[in-house]
């Protein structure tokens, strides 16, 4: 806080601590691959696996994703958009494995499906 700057590790854990000082205990750090996504599970188990960290939280029962390291986000926390990394490890006790990133999106009523097709013709 002193310096006013922190890389996407110590946003996630202040954005943490600031919500459980709401009262929203069920908030954690979030590990996640920007390159990989889905396929992060294929690869061999380590640390340098993930590149960047976020965060989620729950409220009631919904589960919501939120990047503290994005700029100018606005609305409020039902309005949030988050990329879809596939697979997030939730640093939480207890927790040894990859859970699936899923975007509950209530706004856009959207979905984008691209598909690319490399096939030759001839």
């Amino acid at each position: 806080m002193k310096q006013r700057f922190g890389d996407c590790k110590d946003k996630s854990l202040l954005f943490v601590k600031l919500m459980n000082e709401i009262g929203i205990d069920k908030a954690y750090p979030v590990l996640v691959n920007t390159d990989f996504n889905k396929g992060v599970d294929s690869i061999l188990e380590a640390g340098q696996n993930f590149n960047h960290c976020i965060a989620t939280y729950f409220v009631d029962t919904t589960q919501y994703w939120i990047d503290p390291t994005s700029k100018l986000q606005g609305g409020n926390y039902k309005t949030l958009t988050n990329y879809d990394y596939g697979k997030a490890l939730i640093i939480k006790p207890g927790n040894n494995s990859l859970s699936d990133f899923n975007i509950n999106d209530t706004i856009s009523g959207s979905k984008i499906i691209e598909i690319l097709d490399v096939t030759s013709y001839t």
